[in-house]
């Protein structure tokens, strides 16, 4: 096995506090220890190892140790105990505003940044073209940093980073201040990154970020490793931890809409629909998360015929229908939702009943509810999972039951003359002008007079 090129052993950091900032000078040129008021560990004996050429997430919340983990790595910091080794050249982005000086330019923080990554002056500047080019500031980065906005700045720290050609390149949530498109910019550069074997740790409460960029994923809570591994694993551990706590302060807080009044008579309909899988139980164990009012009994892919399935037709009209049984009473509207996921667990599609205007609840204990969302499948020939969910609230992710994975099926390859190289198909009409040499334009309909319309024909299997 290959020496991992990033590891850290038993690493712990404490902080020590005191009442005034003498008492800890006195501490440090009489090397006597005081008594502080407190300590804080920052981390407690965390340990893992990063193979050379991958993408390493960090993630958790406020507080839980990641900044501070990724300081220790880039050598900012030391660490109490425990040891922490990275090999080859390290470049870092730790937070905006580090290693850059305010008074100088943007052009000569480049020239500082990249003497301190060790880089010749005559490096710098060969660099320098594709430095600026990747930021786009234009005119500013003959200004003063001090100038920039948060966007402008990062833009130039990030660029200078991954110029400097490192082994290792540590980020720590710097391009959460990015634009958008520049978010989608800086991402494309990580994936090309990682094909050409550069080692990346990340640090980002964008957790799908994470998830989609990551070879694995390590989550800190209050300093210690609470889980570490594979990707979707882990993420979807974090996102159980923070609704539990989001749940808990909202009982602390209390108030909630009141229940309605009795529970309906039992429709022979609704009885008709309701699904109950014996084997979601046992299948959602290690991802199911919630406080538990309600239940998700059960969860079905239906085809046009309203069968079930497991396997459709590429652009085939489905129902994924989500079967609910309240366990207790349900005092709030809440919302139900879906999530559709690829293999490689990127999150493609979803809805929700309160993005579609419909209100949940209230309900009453014993009360089953059938949601069915209809919808088509335009997608290349894989397989995919649906995540469900029953939430209190329609704006936050305060999960009343959530299951992950929950259904997994297989979409067929698209029928010729149809070529798919991407994931979702989105049904273009494609439009030429002037038509090719030789070729007359055909008749088009007035609202398409400027253009040479290419439109699926009325019997293809492509048409919505």
């Amino acid at each position: 096995m290959s020496t991992p090129i990033i590891a850290a052993e038993h690493l712990c950091k404490t902080y020590r506090l005191y009442r005034t900032p003498t008492e800890r000078l006195l501490e440090l040129l009489l090397g006597r220890r005081r008594a502080a008021v407190a300590e804080v560990q920052a981390l407690r004996d965390v340990s893992f190892e990063v193979p050379r050429g991958s993408v390493f997430g960090i993630i958790g919340q406020n507080g839980s140790g990641k900044s501070t983990l990724l300081s220790i790595l880039a050598g900012v910091l030391q660490p109490t105990s425990g040891r922490a080794h990275v090999g080859g050249t390290v470049s870092s982005l730790l937070e905006l505003g580090a290693g850059f000086n305010p008074e100088f330019t943007g052009r000569e923080n480049v020239r500082l940044f990249g003497a301190l990554a060790g880089l010749s002056p005559s490096a710098v500047e060969r660099r320098m073209p594709d430095i600026l080019n990747f930021a786009e500031i234009g005119e500013f980065v003959d200004r003063p940093v001090k100038l920039y906005s948060s966007g402008m700045f990062v833009r130039l720290a990030f660029a200078a980073a991954i110029h400097v050609d490192p082994d290792v390149l540590l980020v720590d949530e710097a391009l959460a201040v990015g634009d958008l498109a520049f978010q989608h910019k800086c991402i494309h550069r990580i994936h090309e990154m990682r094909r050409r074997g550069m080692t990346i740790a990340y640090v980002s409460h964008d957790i799908e970020s994470v998830r989609n960029l990551s070879d694995a994923v390590l989550l800190l809570e209050r300093g210690q490793t609470l889980d570490l591994g594979e990707p979707d694993r882990v993420c979807n551990r974090y996102y159980r931890l923070v609704a539990e706590r989001e749940l808990a302060a909202q009982r602390a807080a209390g108030g909630a809409v009141e229940p309605a009044d009795g529970a309906p008579a039992p429709d022979p309909a609704l009885e008709a629909r309701f699904f109950t899988d014996p084997e979601l139980a046992e299948r959602a164990r290690e991802t199911r998360y919630g406080s538990g009012e309600a239940r998700i009994r059960g969860i079905q892919l239906l085809n046009e015929q309203g069968a079930p399935t497991q396997l459709v037709r590429f652009n085939e009209r489905v129902t994924i229908r989500v079967s609910i049984e309240c366990v207790q009473d349900c005092p709030f509207s809440g919302r139900v939702g879906f999530t559709l996921r690829d293999r490689n667990g990127m999150a493609l599609t979803g809805a929700t009943t309160h993005g579609a205007g419909v209100a949940f609840g209230p309900r009453r204990a014993g009360e089953r509810v059938v949601v069915d969302f209809s919808l088509r499948l335009p997608l290349q020939g894989f397989s995919y999972s649906v995540t469900a969910s029953v939430s209190r609230d329609p704006d936050r992710h305060l999960y009343v039951d959530r299951v992950e994975n929950a259904l997994v099926f297989q979409v067929a390859q698209p029928p010729p003359p149809l070529v798919m190289y991407w994931p979702v198909y989105l049904h273009p009409e494609v439009a030429v002008w002037p038509p090719p040499r030789g070729q007359a334009p055909p008749d088009v309909p007035p609202a398409a007079a400027d253009a040479h319309a290419v439109e699926l024909g009325a019997g293809s299997p492509f048409r919505a």
